[in-house]
């Protein structure tokens, strides 16, 4: 059975014994700096609380926000990327007035 190793109500360690009395045993001889020993439930471990009978998740602290992202350098100048539309836009017969390309 897995057994929760507690000191001032928080689970500081965790143990796997045939029962309950060993555990009991093991404290009681000094093998841990702990209070009390407990049988660990399902998903609770080492950080979870112990408090008059019941196990108490620890808080999930939240995930932190992601960097924002650096500015990427650009390799043209605005000017150089609206030369280049309008050299497009030339070349493909694009006019302001049809909103098309000239076929």
């Amino acid at each position: 059975m897995n057994i929760g190793i507690i000191k001032q109500t928080l689970c500081v360690d965790a143990a796997v014994f045939e029962d309950i009395s060993t555990a009991q045993a093991f404290l009681e001889r000094g093998v841990w700096d702990a209070d009390e020993v407990h049988e660990l439930p399902p998903g609770f471990g080492i950080g979870d609380s112990y408090t008059g009978g019941e196990w108490v998740k620890a808080p999930v602290p939240e995930p932190p926000d992601p960097p924002e992202p650096e500015p990427q350098e650009t390799k043209y100048t605005e000017q150089e990327r609206v030369d280049w539309l309008e050299g497009f836009m030339e070349a493909s017969g694009y006019t302001p007035d049809s909103g098309a390309a000239d076929e």
